[in-house]
C-alpha cells in the first residue's frame, strides 16, 4: 500500500540513500503505469532512473518499460517507442522475463496507436503465448487482440475471445494489476458486436455495463471511454436527451485542444456537434486535435480526425 511505501521513503531520506529511494520511486512509477497515471509513471519513473546505479540493471530495465509506458498514456507514442526499445534490450541482457512480457505488452498499445494493427496484433499474441503465472497480462492481451479482430470484421472470433477472457477473468477480480478497469474494453466491444447484429437493446445493457465497471475500477481512462462509446451508441440511435445532457456535462467541451487524457470525450463531442447542425465547432475542435495526435506520431487518432474533418467540411456545404 502507498502508507508503508511513504514511510520507506522517509527513512531511505533520513540515510541518504539513494539506492533505497530509486528503488521506492521505481516501485510509485509501477503502481502509476497499473493504474493508468500516465503523469505519474513517467515523473517517478525517470527519478528511479536517475536514483537508481547504473549496475541494478534489473529495477533500472523495469523503470525504462514504465517510464515508455508513461510516454505511451501520455499519447507520446515516438518516445514511448525509443524507451520501450531500450527496455527490451535491458530485459533480455538480464534475462528478466516478467519485466520483457511487461514491454511486450506495451509495444503492442504503442503500435495500435501508430496504427501498426498487425505487428500488434503479433505483440499481444506473444504475450497470450509465453504468460503462465501472470494470467492478468494474457487476459487484457486477449481483450485487446480481440479490438483488433473486431477491427478487421472477425465478429465471430472477437466473441469467442471475449467470451473466453472474461471466463478466466472472473478468477482474476481481486487482482491488482487488472484491477477490473480493462474489462470495460471487453464489455464496450461486446455492445458493438451487438450492435453490429442489430441487437440494440443488448448492446445498450452491455455499454452501461462497461461504464459502471469502469466507474467501480476508478480508471478515469475506461471511463473516459466507456462514455465516449455510450455517448456515440446514444447519438446513432436518436437518444438525444442523453446525448446533450451529456455535452452540458462534459467537462473538457470548452477546451480549444483538449489534452490526450480527454481525447476520446473530445471526439465523440465533434460528432455530437456534427449532429446537432454544428460543423463550424467541430472543425475547430478537430484543428486543435489533429495538430496533437500529428506531432506524438498518433496515426489511428489523426485518421479518425480527418474523417470527421471531411464530414464537417461537407456539412458546411
Amino acid at each position: 500500500s502507498a502508507a508503508p511505501l511513504e514511510e520507506a521513503e522517509k527513512l531511505f531520506r533520513r540515510e541518504e540513500n539513494s539506492v533505497g529511494l530509486g528503488m521506492a520511486a521505481a516501485l510509485r512509477a509501477l503502481v502509476a503505469l497499473m493504474w493508468t497515471n500516465g503523469h505519474e509513471a513517467l515523473s517517478a519513473g525517470q527519478e528511479a532512473l536517475a536514483l537508481l546505479p547504473v549496475g541494478e540493471l534489473p529495477m533500472r530495465s523495469i523503470s525504462t518499460s514504465v517510464v515508455g509506458g508513461g510516454y505511451w498514456l501520455t499519447g507520446e507514442v515516438e518516445a514511448a517507442w525509443q524507451q520501450l526499445r531500450e527496455a527490451r534490450a535491458l530485459h533480455e541482457r538480464v534475462g528478466n522475463l516478467n519485466g520483457l512480457l511487461l514491454n511486450t505488452a506495451l509495444e503492442a498499445h504503442v503500435l495500435v496507436s501508430q496504427g501498426k494493427l498487425h505487428e500488434a496484433a503479433q505483440r499481444y499474441q506473444q504475450v497470450r503465448e509465453t504468460t503462465a503465472a501472470d494470467r492478468e497480462f494474457a487476459v487484457e492481451a486477449a481483450i485487446r487482440q480481440a479490438a483488433l479482430y473486431y477491427e478487421w470484421n472477425a465478429l465471430e472470433v472477437t466473441e469467442a475471445q471475449l467470451a473466453e477472457a472474461l471466463a478466466e477473468s472472473s478468477a482474476l477480480v481481486g487482482s491488482t494489476l487488472l484491477g477490473r478497469g480493462v474489462l470495460s474494453l471487453a464489455y464496450s466491444l461486446q455492445a458493438r458486436i451487438r450492435q453490429a447484429r442489430g441487437e440494440h437493446e443488448a448492446a445498450g445493457a452491455l455499454f452501461e455495463q462497461a461504464v459502471t465497471v469502469a466507474q467501480q475500477s476508478r480508471h478515469p481512462r475506461y471511463m473516459a471511454l466507456a462514455q465516449a462509446a455510450q455517448v456515440r451508441f446514444w447519438l446513432v440511435h436518436g437518444q438525444t436527451e442523453a446525448v446533450t445532457r451529456w455535452r452540458e456535462t462534459w467537462a473538457g467541451s470548452d477546451v480549444p485542444a483538449p489534452s490526450y487524457e480527454e481525447e476520446p470525450g473530445a471526439l465523440t463531442l465533434a460528432r455530437v456537434l456534427l449532429a446537432q447542425g454544428e460543423p463550424e465547432q467541430a472543425l475547430q475542435l478537430l484543428d486543435g486535435l489533429r495538430v496533437h495526435a500529428r506531432a506524438q506520431g498518433r496515426l489511428l487518432s489523426e485518421l479518425e480526425m480527418l474523417v470527421l474533418c471531411a464530414l464537417a467540411e461537407e456539412a458546411q456545404g
